[in-house]
């Protein structure tokens, strides 16, 4: 049976997430290690001080709430990317190689450092530039996952004359999408989406992710991926901007990049990619188990086995454990056990 690693978006993360791993597993502390290192050219705090400790301490002596940092998208997309880079490690040495590779907005830089198109250096410079353009962005935005299919929710966005000020930025699964948008629109569009019995969660952010008002960030960001070296993938690398393969020119194209600020991370079309390959484990490769969620709804064949690495709450090595030996058994052993994540309600 091949394995698919799956890469965590921002908004997996939660405080002291690296602690487990970090204490018990030398293979993860040494990658995490070595992205604290490469991040502190770019960052004014340790990114492992951010999921290892309560408080923090940033270059200029002042004390913070490390949760506090971590909700800024500046600390959190580089904390998520060095988690993901660290558990993909772990991973791999205990022999678990991916065949494929795919992430969910942030986790696709992830996961290109793990398909080793992109050095751990370059990506790390990519993942701070990406986190601070923006972080500085001015204008205030708004995003709000919705309970149900885009094929639902955009006669709703174009009834009510707001496709000039709200996009969607994610498609989850068949069910599940994302709007993303001035906050105005989004409180117009969960009213008139609960109306209509499609039942929504505004999101804990504070830009409009994957929309056009990310547009300076995007544009500032290719000028940077301009000056990166990618390579071809060493596995397959999918990609949620289309659910296609990118190659080594493809990604070294600014625009590649821009695109994936601006438009929607469609998730559901990865997946898909992913699972016409045959019966594959799914390993989600993150501080959460929300992709493996959406994974089930998008391609729910028994065959399947959906393992997960950590969430919070839970004993992260023993998860991981767990999920290790799982990934070794038999593929008809695999595909008779009952069934890890069972699909909740949760978008």
């Amino acid at each position: 049976m091949r394995t698919a690693f799956l890469f965590t978006g921002q908004g997996s993360q939660y405080p002291r997430m690296a602690l487990p791993l970090r204490e018990r597993h030398p293979e993860f502390r040494d990658r995490l290690a070595e992205c604290d290192r490469l991040f502190r050219a770019h960052l004014d705090v340790s990114v492992a001080d951010l999921m290892l400790r309560d408080r923090v301490r940033t270059d200029n002596g002042a004390e913070h709430d490390a949760e506090t940092l971590l909700a800024r998208t500046a600390y959190q997309q580089p904390a998520l990317f060095a988690f993901e880079y660290a558990l993909a490690g772990l991973w791999l040495a205990h022999g678990v190689r991916p065949d494929a590779v795919l992430g969910h907005s942030i986790g696709e830089i992830a996961a290109a450092a793990v398909a080793e198109c992109l050095s751990l250096p370059d990506a790390v410079r990519l993942v701070a530039a990406r986190g601070r353009l923006m972080q500085e962005l001015e204008e205030p935005g708004a995003m709000l996952a919705v309970a149900a299919g885009v094929d639902r929710v955009r006669p709703v966005v174009e009834e009510l004359e707001l496709a000039a000020v709200l996009s969607f930025a994610a498609i989850n699964a068949p069910d599940r999408c994302v709007l993303s948008g001035s906050p105005d629109a989004v409180t117009t569009a969960a009213a008139a989406l609960r109306d209509r019995k499609m039942p929504s969660t505004r999101l804990k952010v504070s830009h409009a992710f994957h929309s056009p008002l990310m547009a300076p960030a995007a544009h500032a960001l290719g000028a940077i991926v301009a000056e990166l070296r990618f390579t071809e993938p060493r596995c397959a690398l999918i990609s949620a901007l289309d659910g296609g393969q990118p190659d080594a020119a493809e990604l070294s194209r600014p625009q590649h990049w821009v695109r994936h600020c601006l438009e929607p991370v469609d998730f559901a079309a990865a997946v898909r990619t992913a699972a016409a390959r045959g019966p594959l484990r799914f390993v989600e490769i993150g501080p959460s188990h929300t992709l493996l969620k959406f994974g089930q709804r998008c391609a729910p064949d028994p065959g399947h086995l959906w393992l997960r690495s950590a969430a919070p709450g839970d004993d992260d090595c023993r998860t991981f454990t767990a999920a290790l030996a799982r990934a070794a058994e038999p593929a008809d052993v695999c595909n008779d056990a009952p069934r890890q994540s069972p699909i909740g309600a949760g978008s």
